[in-house]
């Protein structure tokens, strides 16, 4: 009984300083950038299209230390954000369980690229892992996907159907561009960048 009793402390433990490592707080709030008010202030959910309103968000122990978190993809702690005084508005993906991989990409050149790419692609987690897939990789993914029977469920059909309505609101809001090519459109701006030059909290060089 002592046993267990000292394993649940133990566990309990771990869990607490994972927690603290891994999501952090802002200590200050920091103001929205002008040109994501429009879109965290337009009230319709985009939850269908796997994409999160999460106005300055929680950072994480990979999240840039001058990022503003906008967006979460609601999974694995995979938030969006901009760092505006360094990138402008380059939209970023982080990915907090890439151990041992490169964690942030940028994927967009701005916000209106960024949501144009989630609507073409379905998913804001598409957007996140096409930078550290092969093309051929992705296309599968997205085709086992597709492929999927639950789709064919009544739950699964109404699904696509609020996921095409949310995609035709931010067209219409936003006026999102037409991208022919979104894979080879984020490899070619995230293959690009050098992550050396992003700030991290002290807990990621730990």
């Amino acid at each position: 009984m002592k046993r267990i009793l000292l394993l649940l402390i133990l566990l309990l433990t771990l869990a607490v300083t994972i927690s603290a490592v891994f999501i952090t707080q802002r200590s200050t709030p920091m103001p929205v950038p002008a040109f994501l008010e429009q879109f965290l202030n337009d009230p319709y959910d985009c939850s269908p299209l796997g994409l999160y309103k999460d106005p300055d968000g929680l950072h994480y122990y990979c999240t840039p230390v001058d990022m503003y978190v906008f967006a979460r993809t609601g999974a694995d702690g995979m938030h969006f954000g901009v760092i505006p005084d360094t990138f402008g508005e380059t939209v970023f993906a982080v990915t907090p369980d890439a151990f041992g991989e490169q964690t942030v990409y940028p994927v967009a050149e701005n916000l209106t690229d960024f949501l144009a790419l989630v609507c073409a692609l379905g998913d804001s987690t598409a957007v996140e892992e096409a930078p550290r897939m092969t093309r051929e990789k992705f296309e599968a993914w997205q085709a086992e996907c597709a492929a999927s029977e639950w789709l064919t469920t009544d739950s699964g059909k109404q699904y696509l159907a609020d996921r095409e309505a949310a995609a035709a609101h931010l067209h219409e809001a936003c006026n999102l561009p037409e991208i022919a090519d979104p894979y080879g459109y984020i490899r070619v701006i995230s293959d690009a960048f050098d992550p050396t030059v992003l700030h991290y909290p002290d807990e990621y060089y730990e």
